[in-house]
């Protein structure tokens, strides 16, 4: 059983985003036992988005172990093997995610004062519609998000991830970053970004919505 993971510090860059990635925040040790502990587990549902702001009608390559808000509320069958297995680290991410919006809103934020309204996996696959996300936002009523790199067993090729922010309202620059293993990205509400197509291997990550 895969104890609570070691979480770095989060340090923001100079100016001001929207969102940050940071690398090496989560230990890289525990995610490898986490990967193997969380493949038997690992059983996509099938969820149905009819609006743009995901730009995909139907998704089904993550498993689902909170949903709380959204279009599928309700609907699927979430992972409570899945759930239980990654308590400890759902747990470091309430926490980082706190620290994160602590530096970037300038006032103290506590875990507590944040619930999660989706935790899943994502596993990407070069084939069919399971390469990518495009162009999205995480929903209108959620918070702010993060997305956890974890190591895979099929080395990709492709991947990453794309945020279109900026420090003023209107303006927008285009930044790409590759998110490995233990690398936290922390988004606040209504930022765009997208998962960058894998061209071959598999890519997991770690999304929890709050």
């Amino acid at each position: 059983k895969c104890c609570a993971p070691v979480a770095q510090p989060i340090v923001l860059q100079a100016t001001k985003l929207r969102h940050h990635v940071q690398s090496a925040v989560l230990d890289a040790e525990y995610l490898d036992q986490y990967l193997d502990v969380i493949q038997p587990c690992f059983n996509p549902q099938a969820v149905n988005y009819n609006n743009s702001s995901y730009s995909a009608n139907r998704w089904s390559i993550s498993c689902f172990m909170e949903y709380k808000k959204g279009v599928a509320t309700g609907k699927i069958t979430l992972s409570d093997d899945l759930l239980e297995v990654s308590r400890p680290l759902l747990t470091r991410c309430d926490d980082i995610f706190a620290q994160w919006m602590t530096a970037y809103k300038g006032t103290t934020v506590a875990a507590k004062d944040f619930e999660r309204a989706q935790s899943f996996i994502t596993r990407y696959r070069a084939t069919g519609v399971e390469t990518h996300l495009p162009k999205h936002i995480d929903g209108g009523d959620v918070d702010g998000s993060l997305i956890v790199g974890l190591p895979t067993r099929v080395p990709f090729e492709g991947g990453g991830l794309t945020v279109w922010d900026g420090p003023d309202p209107g303006e927008s620059t285009t930044y790409v970053y590759g998110i490995d293993p233990g690398a936290v990205c922390f988004l606040d509400a209504q930022v765009w970004h997208q998962s960058n197509p894998v061209t071959s291997g598999e890519r997991w990550v770690l999304v929890v919505f709050y």
